[in-house]
């Protein structure tokens, strides 16, 4: 802190190979900083040596504690602008000091994992993928789930981020397309079921329903469109046959008109679409409904009139 007052604009990098130190600065700074690492070699008795240890990440100050009760003849220096210890101690010491600092930094490591799962297109390499992440995410334990396309990763929120993201640009350079949005119409099959089937055969699609339409919208890759088309086509195959509504007139009595109301609501549950309409005229009912509801509503009101007294 003290040189970067005096020697403005020099900077020591943290990706240095132990035992090396990187210093950005002017050749007058560099000059500076010589000196003053010859005069700290003069000061370190000759039993002991300086190192550095890397702090990002951990409770600085009450690693600093800890290894100074456990290590009373070392001294240790927080360097708080580059994140890193200074410690001038005996090979014991120092060794001490690594195994406190490689537990603390293995409790922060496995602190508030969760497991994902992370689907793979078609045209992603596992391997290719798992060593990517191998070096961008050491810390991530990654699993290959060969049968079902994915890959099962333990590791934090942060870690989690850079995945999803290498993940999907992988993907991208892979299939080399946009997603692709289309529509389709619905003739039997049923809107709801379809959502649930197609999200969970094509999980990086968005598949929606849309009910005044009786049709789906669909954002994915060509391909996945075509796995879509065909499972469409499964699903329309094995649906019920389809029942256009259609407006009757029911000639009722007050009294059925008023069972039949308290029953509505039962009837729309079991009949799904059926809809009394509010304008008719007295002593009738206009309901609007497929031909096998309306069957149904004749018999109940055939069953209400039986049960209303003369």
């Amino acid at each position: 802190d003290s040189l970067s007052s005096e020697l403005p604009g020099l900077q020591v990098l943290t990706d240095a190979q132990p035992g090396e130190m990187t210093v950005w600065a002017k050749p007058s700074q560099q000059e500076i900083v010589t000196e003053v690492l010859a005069q700290l070699q003069r000061d370190v008795p000759p039993d002991q040596q300086l190192k550095t240890y890397e702090t990002r990440g951990i409770d600085t100050a009450s690693v600093i504690s800890l290894l100074s009760t456990l290590n009373p003849e070392a001294q240790i220096t927080n360097d708080v602008a580059n994140k890193r210890l200074l410690v001038i101690a005996s090979e014991e010491d120092h060794a001490s000091v690594e195994n406190v600092l490689q537990q603390v930094v293995n409790d922060v490591s496995t602190r508030d994992t969760l497991l994902k799962s992370y689907p793979l297109a078609t045209d992603v390499v596992p391997e290719t993928v798992t060593s990517l992440l191998t070096t961008l995410t050491p810390a991530a334990s990654v699993t290959v789930d060969s049968s079902n396309r994915r890959l099962l990763i333990t590791a934090t929120t942060k870690d989690h981020d850079i995945i999803a993201a290498t993940i999907a640009q992988i993907e991208r350079d892979a299939t080399g397309e946009l997603p692709e949005l289309q529509f389709y119409s619905l003739e039997r099959a049923s809107g709801e079921n379809a959502v649930t089937v197609l999200q969970a055969m094509l999980p990086r699609a968005q598949v929606t329903f849309e009910a005044a339409s009786e049709r789906l919208s669909v954002v994915a890759a060509k391909a996945d469109h075509a796995v879509l088309r065909a499972t469409l086509d499964k699903l329309e195959a094995a649906a019920p046959p389809n029942e256009k509504r259609m407006l009757k007139v029911y000639d009722v009595t007050t009294a059925q008109r008023t069972r039949f109301t308290v029953l509505l609501d039962s009837l729309s549950s079991e009949l799904p679409g059926l809809q009394v309409l509010t304008d008719a005229q007295p002593g009738e009912m206009t309901v609007w409904a497929k031909p096998s509801q309306q069957e149904i509503v004749t018999e109940v009101l055939a069953q209400l009139q039986r049960d209303v007294p003369p």
